[in-house]
């Protein structure tokens, strides 16, 4: 896995990005299982395409997970397995920058599911907006999606469901790649 650590290249960068976020069953990418996928593609700093989707990992999702982020198990009948909805992700970053906030976590999932299907995992370059937050806001005490984004004035609508979290990340990324560039720029 890849996390990029030199940001100067995404200044001015022509790359598609996806921004995305995981809802899952838990925390352990080898034992629990992804029940949403939120992404945002980007392309000149416009999100140009969606993809936004509660898939059915086929086991009940546990009352922990469901106190989180309000996903239930009736919620996913009739979804797509969790299998194709990462087939989805995938084709839908394509070719893209993937940023994630504390992206280890979100892209394990997505590896993890890939190596049980035998097939690559993902060699996209990655972003994690938790590092790069330190770097353009350091001091800050606690780098948490919702208490950053509160303290930089980010409103989160809906705040663990996928979509909404990858769209507040992406708000994120923009102030913090916007100040490193004025930062380095003077």
């Amino acid at each position: 896995m890849l996390i990029l650590n030199n940001y100067k290249e995404l200044y001015n960068t022509k790359k598609e990005i996806v921004v995305f976020d995981l809802e899952t069953t838990g925390l352990n990418p080898k034992s629990e299982r992804i029940i949403e996928i939120g992404a945002l593609k980007i392309r000149d700093n416009e999100i140009v395409d969606r993809l936004s989707m509660l898939v059915n990992p086929g086991i009940p999702v546990p009352f922990y997970s469901t106190k989180v982020n309000g996903i239930t198990t009736d919620m996913l009948i009739g979804c797509i397995s969790d299998i194709e909805g990462v087939k989805q992700f995938i084709e839908f970053s394509k070719n893209c920058i993937i940023v994630a906030h504390n992206i280890s976590f979100d892209i394990g999932f997505i590896n993890s599911y890939l190596e049980r299907a035998n097939t690559p995992i993902l060699e996209n370059m990655l972003v994690d907006t938790v590092r790069l937050a330190r770097k353009a806001f350091p001091g800050e005490k606690k780098y948490s999606l919702g208490i950053i984004a509160s303290r930089l004035n980010i409103d989160v609508l809906n705040a663990h469901r996928a979509e909404d979290d990858a769209r507040v990340c992406y708000e994120l990324y923009t102030m913090c790649i916007n100040k490193l560039k004025n930062t380095e720029m003077i």
